[in-house]
């Protein structure tokens, strides 16, 4: 007998109290997500929670097989009200983030945006190392504002040597660049996705309020815990085998 996931997903109840089945209003709606709303009320979509709970399972059963691999995950999210908390959940189970622009050809020039990556960890470290005093004042401040531009693009994925196993992202049709890079790539997507959003090439969408921080912090943690327990099953495995060895 397999033990489960050492992971707890929100139940229905819980996601009601986090307003996770607040949609749009009818009129702004995609008709592609009629099969995940409940009912229509006082002109607003309402989603069917016990779907979504049964979607966000499945989200997480797949985040936690990726990271209990090896693979990395990219949680993507850029509107305001979603920063920190992608931020701060995805440093916690050690997913990579994008959270202040998604750079154009993050996936499909991947050679290009990874040169800019590997420039700024070279100027940190140059920087760390003092290596940076050789240079005129007004040449390091040069370097530095270069430093302070490459990190809000790069800081959350240095890690990214390869593409990634998937994105996670919030808000699909904000970010439908990423989603559109990932689909191009064959990089699954998971995504938090509401009634205003085409759902179509997302693997494996999560329908639900994606404006709300509450309802966004609940499917967050859900994600962030699934992959934290498996990075954490990648790890004891990886020192068991170097111990064998």
């Amino acid at each position: 007998m397999t033990n489960k996931p050492k992971y707890t997903i929100p139940s229905p109840s819980e996601m009601l109290t986090a307003g996770l089945h607040f949609g749009h209003l009818k009129r702004r709606w995609h008709p592609k997500m009629a099969p995940f709303i409940h009912i229509q009320q006082n002109g607003i979509h309402i989603f069917d929670l016990y779907k979504t709970h049964d979607l966000l399972l499945k989200s997480c059963d797949f985040a936690y097989e990726l990271a209990k691999g090896g693979k990395k995950i990219v949680f993507v999210g850029t509107k305001l009200q979603t920063q920190d908390i992608l931020d701060s959940e995805a440093k916690r189970c050690g997913a990579m983030y994008i959270t202040k622009r998604w750079l154009g050809g993050t996936f499909t020039n991947f050679a290009e945006v990874k040169a800019n990556r590997d420039r700024l960890k070279k100027l940190k470290k140059d920087q760390e190392a003092g290596l940076l005093t050789k240079y005129t004042k007004k040449e390091r401040l040069l370097i530095a504002r270069e430093v302070n531009k490459l990190r809000g693009y790069h800081e959350g994925t240095l890690l990214m040597d390869e593409l990634p196993g998937a994105i996670f992202v919030v808000d699909a049709k904000r970010e439908k660049t990423a989603v559109k890079e990932a689909i191009e790539c064959g990089v699954p997507v998971i995504a938090l996705i509401d009634s205003n959003t085409n759902p179509s090439g997302v693997k494996y969408p999560i329908p639900g309020n994606d404006d709300a921080i509450k309802a966004i912090t609940i499917v967050v943690k859900a994600i962030a815990d699934a992959v934290e327990v498996g990075y954490g099953e990648y790890a004891k495995a990886s020192s068991k085998n170097k111990v064998q060895i």
